[in-house]
């Protein structure tokens, strides 16, 4: 189907996939250009790239941008290292910390093609998920649940064949995404059902089903345990690391309590998705109700998606992990169903309103290039503040004052604000603050409070590009936030004793 000719009135001949390859090859250029553009710079991106850094040059697990006292340790080592690599081979940048997390979402891609193969719309729904809004908004977040996602897709891949040889491998997988995030362990539950049926399909055996899930059990215990013994040195302190409460978050909860309890949140961008799978699964039930409740992957979507919002305390980022099995889950249910009428009604409305969406957000990424240029922020600091000196601010111009030579420090987050304050004036000894347009109502209470404490601050330099009149207007009438409008404008403000 995929390789059929398609004949021109100019009598070219350009088959299916050459087309394919084009707009894959369009929507690849479109994301490169924007990967360090949107989203701007933001608190998980810098906490993480922070303690990617100093785990590249003081091997631990401090996060200098913080005022954190201790360690942090509750992702795991793998999503830092690869970053810390990436940011060696491509620069100290935003793109070169982001592009670890955008590989792992285009072999999610991959992934969700060879999953696929036998589909004879696969094309449309590669592109489908490619311009899903959600989608693109975790390839460019720069957390590391895609790349997460990614190694439970290949474990998933591995127990869906369980030999003892794609165990071992599954469950290496699997033990790698608990050391990129421990939120991978609430999608074990599902991936456990999956090797138990699997394992007995494959041989009717209680006996030999039990040995493989004793494998996968051990393999994954293992690594884990080699992780808390060196990170933590025994049971007793991972426990109280997890279990007491936080000093990591302004919440009255442990790290656990952090972590577990579902919110059983929809992100608004998967609205018309979930919609579309509760409706198409309502009409496969009612006309294959025998082969319905036959089909093993359907049951097992079901379960890592139910599990998932049963266990995961999720506000809208985390639900990557469960993008693809809703996608799956829709695609099965599609087959399912008698005629091509509903079939291509699913695949119309999904198809428009990704393209639709895609189109809208990068119409704006790219009226307001300039407002969100990375360099514009990194040469504004190199003009106005010199090496070496200490900087606070809100976590947008992180990755220009660093880049500028000099530390950084955020005081949006962690301890009490009059806490944070006094360490950040008489421990970190700031010389600079830097005041964003949008943190000026963000964040405005912790503004006016740093001043309270410090009046020898002193206005040194303004950043402002205007927004231009066009996009005003454009951005009327599109349906999307305007959170980042200000981009990188913003104020130093500088104590006088630094003259």
């Amino acid at each position: 189907m995929y390789a059929k000719i398609i004949k021109t009135n100019n009598n070219l001949k350009i088959s299916k996939n050459t087309i394919l390859y084009f707009v894959l090859l369009i929507w690849l250029i479109i994301q490169l250009i924007t990967l360090d553009k949107v989203p701007l710079p933001w608190f998980d991106e810098v906490f993480f790239k922070s303690l990617s850094d100093n785990l590249s040059k003081n091997r631990n697990f401090y996060v200098p941008i913080t005022i954190l006292e201790q360690e942090v340790k509750i992702y795991g080592f793998v999503y830092f290292i690869l970053t810390a690599f990436s940011q060696t081979i491509i620069g100290n940048s935003i793109f070169g910390f982001r592009i670890v997390n955008f590989l792992a979402g285009l072999l999610v891609v991959y992934w969700f093609w060879k999953k696929n193969k036998e589909n004879n719309f696969r094309s449309t729904w590669i592109l489908i998920l490619l311009l899903d809004p959600f989608f693109n908004l975790c390839l460019h977040e720069a957390r590391m649940d895609l790349t997460a996602t990614l190694l439970l897709l290949l474990t998933f891949d591995s127990f869906s064949k369980p030999t003892y040889f794609n165990i071992c491998k599954g469950s290496f997988f699997g033990g790698l995404a608990l050391l990129t995030t421990l939120r991978s362990a609430f999608m074990g539950f599902g991936l456990g059902i999956l090797l138990i049926l699997s394992a007995y399909n494959a041989q009717k055996s209680i006996l030999i089903t039990l040995k493989k899930c004793l494998l996968s059990l051990s393999i994954v215990f293992i690594i884990y345990v080699f992780w808390i013994l060196i990170a933590f040195g025994n049971f007793k302190i991972f426990f109280d690391y997890f279990l007491s409460k936080s000093t990591f978050n302004d919440y009255e909860s442990s790290l656990a309590g952090w972590f577990v309890g579902g919110t059983l949140y929809i992100p608004k961008h998967q609205y018309l998705l979930l919609f579309l799978v509760l409706i198409t699964s309502s009409i496969a039930l009612y006309q294959q109700k025998k082969q319905f409740f036959r089909e093993k992957e359907i049951f097992i979507f079901v379960v890592l998606i139910v599990s998932f919002h049963i266990l995961v305390k999720d506000y809208g980022q985390y639900s990557i992990f469960i993008l693809c099995f809703y996608y799956l889950l829709l695609i099965r249910f599609v087959s399912l169903i008698k005629g091509k009428i509903i079939s291509s009604l699913v695949l119309f409305l999904l198809f428009s309103f990704n393209l639709g969406y895609f189109i809208l957000k990068n119409t704006q990424v790219f009226l307001h290039y300039s407002q969100r240029n990375p360099e514009v922020a990194l040469q504004f600091i190199q003009k106005n503040i010199p090496k070496n000196s200490k900087v606070i601010g809100e976590s947008l111009y992180m990755y220009a004052v660093t880049g500028a030579g000099s530390d950084y420090q955020i005081i949006e987050m962690y301890g009490t604000l009059e806490n944070r304050e006094k360490k950040q004036r008489e421990i970190f000894k700031y010389q600079y603050l830097i005041v964003t347009k949008q943190s000026e109502w963000r964040f405005k209470n912790i503004i006016d409070y740093y001043f309270l404490k410090n009046p020898k601050l002193k206005k040194k330099a303004v950043l402002n590009i205007p927004i231009d009149d066009f996009y005003k207007k454009i951005m009327q009438f599109l349906p999307l936030s305007q959170n980042e409008n200000d981009g990188y404008n913003a104020t130093i403000y500088e104590i006088d004793a630094v003259k």
